[in-house]
């Protein structure tokens, strides 16, 4: 007998990094660094850089304050049709979500301290 389980499965990365550059750490005539990956999008808001990797129906919303808000279904319908699933969040290292972090990131947005985080939907 074979057991097939099609679910939402979505792994997304945001980092946030705070840039506080002073005009003595740049150098006025240097061209300046950049390195393009069409494939990470990226916002600043107060001086904070996000950059994400967005999958099919996930994505981030970036809001003018700086909180982060994922985008993603309510629920999705199961592999057979029968019913609706609700999604699961976990971070990168598989431990789930406090409810309140996951109910604020799906909702109206969460503030995050700089660093890198994973996010797993599965649903």
């Amino acid at each position: 007998m074979q057991f097939a389980r099609k679910t939402l499965a979505a792994l997304i990365a945001l980092i946030l990094l705070q840039i506080d550059a002073n005009a003595a750490d740049l150098a006025p005539d240097a061209p300046p660094r950049v390195f393009t990956n069409p494939g990470v999008y990226h916002a600043t808001v107060n001086r904070f850089l996000y950059e994400w990797i967005p999958t099919e129906q996930v994505n981030f919303d970036i809001k003018p304050d700086g909180s982060v808000r994922i985008v993603a279904p309510k629920t999705k319908r199961s592999f057979d049709g029968q019913t609706d699933c609700l999604p699961f969040l976990y971070d990168h290292l598989h431990r789930r979500l406090e409810p309140a972090e996951g109910q604020a990131l799906l909702g109206e947005g969460l503030h995050l301290s700089p660093g890198s985080y994973g996010f797993m939907i599965r649903g």
